[in-house]
């Protein structure tokens, strides 16, 4: 098994490293990660500036190894994935995994998330993708999640993931034995309410820092909000198709 690692935290990471140190060993493993943080970036790419790419030593790893290659790239999650596939890697990988993101990726917060965005431009590429994100406690268990990821991935490659679906994974941030399972789920409601607080530059401009505070009342109990709030592992598969056909049969029969 050939597993490609990104993120949109930055090759540093701990949870990219977490990845790394669960998988390395049991397959064969290819990070290519941005040189920085990436977060909220969601599905952007980068082509209005030349993509610059380092070859980059994980501690602890034989930089000759040809089963563990990791790469920092100038660009986003996005960007990191197109450029391994098309560039980096002789063959496609057997999955994609982005994260573990420090924090979490719950509902609604996808359209944002570069995490997501890596999980996503895997499967436009028709390779099997998931996204990881733990939802940070205080306790930063990297390494539980890690181990999630692991077995997960193994599921989904023996049992197959539909093309065009990615999974959606969060993860509670409480110790192993605190969880209290895992659990299939849907996506829930989660948004920001934003703030936007005005300052002046030494030159006396005007800026804006965005600010907010999260709201995710009234989500079901099959939700991924839900079950992450009762320590459980939320597994949401994603459908890449957003037509919604109902509506789209109620259009055509406007009077346009």
């Amino acid at each position: 098994m050939h597993v490609l690692i990104t993120n949109d935290d930055g090759i540093h990471a701990p949870g990219i490293r977490a990845l790394w140190e669960e998988f390395i060993g049991f397959c064969k493993v290819t990070i290519v990660a941005p040189d920085k943080e990436r977060s909220a970036c969601s599905q952007s790419i980068t082509v209005h500036r030349p993509l610059c790419i380092d070859r980059y030593h994980m501690v602890g790893v034989d930089i000759n190894d040809k089963n563990a290659t990791a790469y920092q790239l100038g660009g986003t999650p996005a960007d990191c994935v197109k450029i391994a596939i098309k560039v980096l890697l002789d063959d496609p990988p057997d999955l994609i995994i982005s994260g573990i993101n420090n924090g979490s990726n719950l509902g609604t917060e996808i359209f944002y998330s570069g995490t997501v965005s890596a999980a996503i431009e895997g499967v436009i590429n028709g390779i099997p993708s998931m996204a990881v994100s733990l939802v940070l406690k205080g306790m930063d268990n990297y390494a539980y999640a890690a181990k999630v990821a692991k077995r997960l991935a193994v599921a989904s490659l023996d049992k197959k993931i539909p093309n065009n679906v990615f999974l959606n994974v969060n993860i509670p941030d409480v110790t192993e034995e605190e969880i209290k399972g895992i659990t299939v789920t849907k996506l829930g409601f989660r948004y920001y309410k934003n703030t936007f607080e005005q300052r002046l530059s030494p030159q006396n401009k005007p800026y804006f820092w965005l600010g907010g505070e999260i709201v995710d009342e009234g989500n079901e109990p099959d939700s991924d909000v839900s079950a992450v709030k009762d320590n459980k592992v939320s597994i949401t598969p994603v459908h890449l198709h957003f037509t919604h056909e109902e509506t789209r049969k109620t259009i055509e029969n406007w009077d346009i």
